[in-house]
């Protein structure tokens, strides 16, 4: 059965080592060391499946705190409608202060619902974005191979083509020359035969390859933008709906309901608790609003992700940063990309061995911010020396997510002509 991680990153190659448990430990320890895309569809892929894991951690989290207010409401409403049934054996102030608590709390968990509510939408709405991506690069991967297929196909038929050809011999298209007799004009006749048809499966099949290969082109060429678009815009309008979700959760629900009990207990001596909800409780929580996500300033600036690993190149100003490795700390809206770089300080190395027990690793390195343009970046030539800015277990919840294992496996007839003999 085809893996999670070679589904959405690629074909995988053959495992090496000593038997399949070797090539099992080696793609567990590294899931990225055997692809079959370039190096920047490798991090646009991870950037997918840990942006969907980060969308469930959110979705998960608004979920579960619509279910914690309803049913801390649905507690307290219960328990004064309980309370009015124990007589003298609960004093009238527990049965006012609860059903004035159960009633704020429950225009609590409305008003909080809605809000979270809407952050779900927005958050299903990233969801689905992410999916169709992995559709549309899907059907680019099982373009490649569907073209691969008729390459390899090609490959063959063409050599095929070549030894039917050697063994008509230099004569054997020659009218004038004498074929022998019966059998052996027979023999020439069935040679002939052969490389005919050959050629003409040859003919066809490259018909097809060319074919493939447009189709191939076009279906990446749209996976990529799609992809591109969905790690970079995509990924900001994902930052700027989970910030508003947690402050509204935060700053707002949660301390609403210390505002709710300290209401109900103010209001606790009135004889009969008032059923208006909440507003009536006092000036009940002063709850946040979750605001409705903003497009961000930067959604047209250039394709590098936050934490991306990138090289710096191409500064005439200060050549010394050329060749030196950082990750994308912020998009500025003047179109600069912020890389703080991480390099070797001798002056604080040489401080370091000189001082006792003082960390010579931690006390060797400084970091350096930098403002550049897009121009002067290029993409993680440093990467495989880097940790990668989202762990193993994070693009596995991903890719769980996405329900990668509920996808057909596009492409399994992709060789259904490989028995043909018409072509």
């Amino acid at each position: 059965m085809q893996s999670i991680r070679s589904k959405v990153f690629g074909r995988q190659g053959p495992a090496t080592g000593s038997g399949a448990g070797a090539g099992a430990a080696a793609r567990a320890s590294n899931p990225l060391a055997v692809l079959d895309c370039s190096p920047d569809e490798v991090e646009c892929r991870r950037l997918l499946l840990h942006q969907e894991a980060v969308a469930g951690v959110a979705e998960g989290y608004a979920a579960s705190m619509m279910r914690v207010l309803n049913d801390l409401a649905s507690v307290h409403e219960s328990l004064h409608s309980d309370l009015k049934e124990a007589g003298d054996i609960v004093a009238e102030e527990w049965v006012h202060r609860s059903g004035g608590l159960g009633d704020a709390l429950r225009g609590h968990a409305e008003t909080g619902q809605r809000a979270l509510q809407e952050s779900s939408v927005q958050i299903a709405q990233a969801r689905a974005e992410h999916r169709e991506t992995l559709r549309l690069t899907m059907e680019s991967d099982a373009a490649a191979r569907k073209y691969n297929h008729y390459e390899r196909k090609v490959g063959t038929l063409r050599v095929q083509v070549q030894e039917a050809r050697a063994s008509l011999g230099t004569q054997a298209l020659d009218p004038e020359v004498d074929k022998g007799g019966r059998l052996s004009r027979g023999i020439t006749q069935r040679k002939t035969n052969n490389c005919d048809l050959k050629q003409g499966q040859l003919c066809r099949n490259e018909e097809k390859m060319a074919l493939c290969g447009e189709r191939h082109q076009a279906a990446r060429a749209i996976s990529m933008r799609a992809l591109v678009s969905t790690v970079t815009t995509g990924r900001q309008r994902l930052r700027v709906i989970v910030a508003s979700l947690f402050k509204g959760c935060f700053e707002g629900l949660l301390p609403g309901i210390q505002q709710v009990i300290l209401a109900a207990a103010k209001n606790a001596s009135s004889p009969a608790p008032s059923s208006s909800g909440p507003s009536s409780a006092g000036g009940y929580p002063n709850m946040a609003k979750v605001p409705p996500p903003k497009a961000p300033d930067n959604a047209g600036l250039p394709m590098f992700a936050i934490g991306e690993v990138v090289t710096v190149t191409g500064l005439a100003s200060a050549p010394q940063w050329n060749g030196a490795a950082g990750a994308v700390r912020s998009l500025r809206q003047d179109g600069r990309i912020e890389v703080e770089l991480g390099m070797e300080d001798p002056a604080a190395a040489t401080t370091a061995i000189s001082t006792p027990g003082a960390s010579c690793t931690a006390m060797s390195r400084i970091n350096k911010v930098l403002a550049l343009k897009p121009d002067n970046l290029v993409r993680g030539a440093d990467a495989a020396r880097r940790e990668p800015p989202c762990s193993s277990a994070f693009l596995t919840s991903g890719a769980e997510l996405l329900s990668l294992t509920e996808w057909p496996c596009i492409g399994q007839s992709d060789g259904e002509d490989s028995s043909d003999n018409n072509g």
